[in-house]
């Protein structure tokens, strides 16, 4: 990469803005970038402490105290009840308020007292109905 001037000319000079004095009486003018003095010159990106920057995995990547201390408060996905999905809970589980269950279809799944009571009605009603009870 060629140093260019404030002109556009390719020069080994660059001149800055402001009020810097260099050799000369030419004001702004730097002699030598990064150790470098030649008419064209070129950085990589080990010359300026870079020299990971493309190829520093995520996993290498650091990160803050305070993420690290929210990640390790977090629970592990195994250990939480899902709101989808199918998961077997084992224990005895006390709830504070009544779960809501929809209308069962088969067998074995769950109903609520008004749905049974539903079921005993229609069901007394249906043995009145046949001359019994």
């Amino acid at each position: 990469m060629a140093v260019v001037d404030q002109y556009g000319n390719e020069a080994n000079v660059i001149v800055l803005a402001g009020g810097l004095s260099g050799p000369e009486g030419q004001p702004g003018v730097v002699q030598s970038v990064n150790g470098y003095s030649q008419a064209t010159v070129v950085l990589t990106k080990a010359d300026i402490g870079l020299s990971n920057v493309d190829n520093t995995s995520d996993l290498n990547k650091p990160i803050s105290n305070a993420t690290q201390t929210a990640l390790n408060l977090k629970a592990n996905d195994a250990d939480v009840v899902h709101d989808t999905g199918t998961e077997t809970i084992a224990g005895v589980k006390t709830f504070s308020s009544s779960p809501i269950v929809p209308t069962p279809t088969t067998d074995f799944q769950p109903a609520t007292k008004a749905y049974a009571d539903s079921v005993r009605d229609d069901a007394i009603a249906f043995a009145i109905a046949l001359g019994g009870a």
